[in-house]
């Protein structure tokens, strides 16, 4: 198992870096994230993973919603794609590419980027490593997906008689713009399978204050969480198990896996 200690040293040390030589004087930067770089090299190719991986969540934490499954997840999936890499210098390339692209956002507070960088940090410390891999983590990390920079967080699915509801919480960390679900629109209906190997089809899609029984589309606030949910009717259900669930969107399908139904 990994040692976290030298990490939470490293770390501890580089907030206060990042205290004593913010130019708090400045009004568009208040981070100074050279002294974060590693100065380490782990490949090209590691080094462009880690890059979308902080960009991916700065983008998640930007819009005020709950990442740190998203960071496990990420960190994780680092660390297996590239298991000879120096993991102290994965993650301190993930703090120093998230500390620019805080640095690049125009419309925060120096505050605000403070903030959030300590918050990343933190994050970091508790991560724990591939090896680690609690059960209840890695279901929870299959709850949450990002697809065009729309994410999707799966509450719960419950059953009740044939009946099924799905609930999401979906966060815009783009700009504004408009989102599509399908309900029951032909090849592109949203869909679920249950353990017993049926297929059902979604009879309503609900996204806001919207609903329809094929298609929903909402403008949605950048940073704003809104409720979205998907409805079907199952002519059987013997377990409480659903295999896969499918939301179909306008710009793609998002997958969730083993989900039990809550009563």
């Amino acid at each position: 198992m990994f040692n976290i200690l030298p990490l939470v040293f490293f770390l501890l040390r580089l907030i206060v870096v990042v205290i004593m030589f913010a130019p708090f004087s400045s009004l568009s930067q208040a981070l100074n994230c050279e002294p974060l770089d590693p100065r380490q090299h782990v490949g090209k190719k590691a080094e462009h993973s880690i890059e979308g991986s902080a960009k991916a969540l700065f983008k998640v934490a930007k819009g005020e919603i709950n990442y740190k499954n998203k960071t496990q997840e990420e960190i994780n999936n680092l660390y297996q794609s590239y298991p000879n890499a120096d993991r102290i210098v994965i993650q301190g390339k993930l703090i120093y590419t998230f500390c620019t692209a805080l640095n690049d956002a125009k419309d925060m507070k120096p505050s605000d980027k403070l903030e959030k960088l300590n918050n990343f940090m933190s994050l970091l410390i508790g991560t724990p490593t591939a090896t680690d891999k609690p059960t209840s983590q890695k279901e929870k990390n299959q709850y949450i997906a990002e697809l065009d920079e729309f994410v999707f967080e799966l509450k719960q699915c419950k059953g009740s008689g044939s009946a099924i509801r799905c609930y999401f919480i979906v966060t815009n960390v783009g700009q504004d713009r408009s989102l599509g679900i399908y309900g029951n629109y032909g090849a592109s209906s949203s869909r679920l399978f249950l353990a017993s190997g049926d297929e059902v089809l979604s009879v309503k899609s609900q996204l806001g204050a919207s609903e329809s029984k094929q298609y929903v589309s909402v403008n949605l606030i950048s940073g704003i969480p809104v409720k979205a949910s998907l409805h079907f009717k199952a002519s059987n259900i013997e377990s409480n198990k659903i295999a896969a669930l499918e939301v179909k969107t306008k710009g793609g399908p998002i997958q969730f896996r083993g989900i039990t139904l809550a009563e």
